[in-house]
């Protein structure tokens, strides 16, 4: 083992602590004077490793997501819910911010969307330019979800 060689790295490791302000502020100067120079040396290195890149920002992207999921499963859903209730607000206003049928008005999530042409498709909702053009072609109504259910269920059960 090299014990002159130890030395002068841990002399190194010492001047770097002592002078780390002055050591970034020189990096620093130096990049500024030789801008073009670091943008095209970053760029090559960048194209010459980019699978090398690539699957490092994967393996942290994995690593985060696994030490933050419930954080992030969190936010998603919350950032889920508020984007499909102004999605919902949307639409109903587009439908007249009103039950067709009785004029119900007071709850959003009360109001549902009732399909005038059968359609099987639940994820319509997700396809916002279909759903839209739907509206649009007057093939959606809104309805209370009393008077949607009276609508889907009158000859099942009739109370008297």
């Amino acid at each position: 083992m090299d014990f002159g060689n130890l030395a002068k790295k841990e002399r190194d490791r010492q001047y770097y602590q002592n002078h780390k302000e002055q050591s970034k502020e020189r990096v620093k100067k130096w990049r500024e004077d030789h801008r073009d120079h670091c943008k095209e040396y970053f760029r090559k290195y960048n194209q010459d490793h980019r699978e090398q890149i690539r699957e490092q920002r994967k393996e942290y992207q994995r690593k985060y997501r696994q030490k933050h999921r419930e954080r992030i499963r969190k936010y998603n859903n919350k950032y889920r819910r508020e984007l499909l209730r102004k999605r919902k607000e949307k639409y109903v206003h587009m439908l007249g911010d009103k039950c067709v049928k009785c004029g119900y008005d007071k709850c959003l999530s009360a109001l549902d969307f009732h399909h005038l042409d059968n359609s099987k498709e639940n994820d319509d909702e997700s396809k916002t330019k279909a759903f839209e053009q739907k509206i649009k072609d007057g093939k959606i109504q809104l309805l209370c979800s009393n008077c949607h259910r009276e609508l889907h269920h009158s000859t099942e059960l009739v109370i008297k």
